[in-house]
């Protein structure tokens, strides 16, 4: 449907400002924490919005408050949709994307003359500190030339902070697993890059001893999360491990489908707004980990684990 053209930004104190980069990380590009980055957020699609009526996502409450909640859900995408599932998993989205980068997604509250009454922004939760009931947040050096000012004091009241659920091993524990994902490059160890550059092989050198390793590295760093890794070439692991995998990770992606949820439900009850998000349709993470089980022992077969999985 036709969306509604409405700004939704609104400024606030926060600081906002790109993100510096190490030189290094240009030069050797971590594709791996990217890919990985990249298959969690596809996670927040995980209502069709195609017509399946299986899976749905809604508020549920008195007309006028989820209203307020449709326009509050709206307000923290920064894109307002007709359809509420629409503005509900867009939020989602907005949400999950602080978290697959940084363990944890921050954004400033500020009043807003708008429907939901309140109007958000997003910011980096890396140079951002919890100092009693304020949050002080220091912009890093080399963005200092394009800042007014260098720092900012945010009210405890005016953040919405949602961090990694420790199902998922929080916020240290994913930024480990993030540091660890750069820690190879998928083209070799620098002498090898420096011999392409070159146009040398070393005939002592055998990459394929370098990629078996690695590859042991990146199913080892996010045995977690259960993330296959985008191999599909079955050389390293089993038929069983990669559906053992596969479904690990449907369980990751419904612990934060329901954290989020609970984190966005929690926030209006915060402010004030008697409605919540209801889900149906899709298997909760207990669910999935049961027919994982089932699969382990041998009660269902990979087709019929795949099916039970919604």
């Amino acid at each position: 449907m036709r969306k509604r053209n409405r700004t939704l930004h609104r400024q606030g104190k926060a600081l906002r400002f790109a993100m510096p980069h190490r030189h290094q990380e240009f030069e050797t590009p971590a594709l791996y924490r990217h890919m990985f980055q990249e298959d969690i957020q596809s996670g927040r699609f995980f209502i069709r919005l195609s017509g399946n009526e299986a899976h749905t996502i809604r508020f549920e409450g008195t007309e006028e408050s989820c209203e307020r909640a449709n326009a509050l859900c709206a307000a923290i995408a920064q894109d307002d949709h007709y359809r509420p599932a629409e503005n509900i998993t867009n939020a989602i989205g907005k949400v999950l994307q602080g978290l697959a980068f940084n363990g944890q997604s921050m954004f400033e509250i500020m009043d807003d003359p708008s429907d939901s009454g309140y109007s958000f922004a997003s910011f980096s939760p890396r140079y951002a500190w919890e100092i009693f009931s304020y949050y002080v947040q220091i912009a890093p050096r080399a963005v200092w030339p394009s800042l007014d000012q260098k720092y900012a004091v945010l009210k405890k009241a005016s953040v919405w902070r949602v961090e990694m659920p420790r199902e998922l091993n929080g916020v240290q524990g994913f930024r480990r697993v993030l540091r660890e994902l750069a820690a190879w490059s998928s083209f070799g160890p620098k002498f090898f890059q420096d011999d392409l550059k070159k146009q040398q092989m070393s005939k002592e050198y055998v990459f394929a001893e370098y990629q078996r390793a690695h590859q042991v590295c990146l199913y080892s760093t996010t045995r977690k999360w259960g993330w296959n890794c985008r191999d599909s070439s079955g050389n390293y692991i089993t038929e069983f491990y990669w559906f053992y995998r596969h479904f690990t990770f449907k369980w990751a992606q419904a612990v934060l489908r329901g954290h989020i949820v609970g984190e966005l439900n929690t926030l209006f009850r915060r402010l004030g707004i008697a409605a919540q998000i209801v889900v149906e349709g899709v298997s909760s993470p207990e669910e999935i980990l049961t027919v994982r089980e089932q699969m382990c022992a041998g009660l269902v077969d990979f087709a019929g684990a795949t099916k039970a999985v919604h």
